[in-house]
């Protein structure tokens, strides 16, 4: 394995690390916030919200709101896992 390969891969698990902590503090911030999910069909309406609003945030090509929708489906998918799967 190359150098070169070494530190993209050492780069890739800062920013994978970082991503992990904003979903956690957003997982965290809606559990507080909403309690925990009681049902697959809340899981699956909370998780087609989050995702729309990334679609809306798509057609208006805001790159900053669309990072921040998915930030928030992948910690609704995770409340989904945590709460009732």
């Amino acid at each position: 394995m190359s150098i070169s390969t070494l530190v993209n891969a050492a780069k890739n698990e800062k920013r994978i690390d970082a991503v992990l902590a904003e979903v956690r503090a957003e997982l965290i911030r809606a559990t507080q916030k909403h309690g925990p999910m009681k049902s697959t069909h809340e899981a699956y309406g909370v998780i087609a919200e989050e995702f729309h609003e990334f679609f809306l945030e798509m057609i208006a090509n805001d790159s900053t709101r669309q990072r921040a929708e998915l930030i928030q489906v992948a910690a609704m998918g995770c409340r989904a896992v945590l709460d009732v799967c």
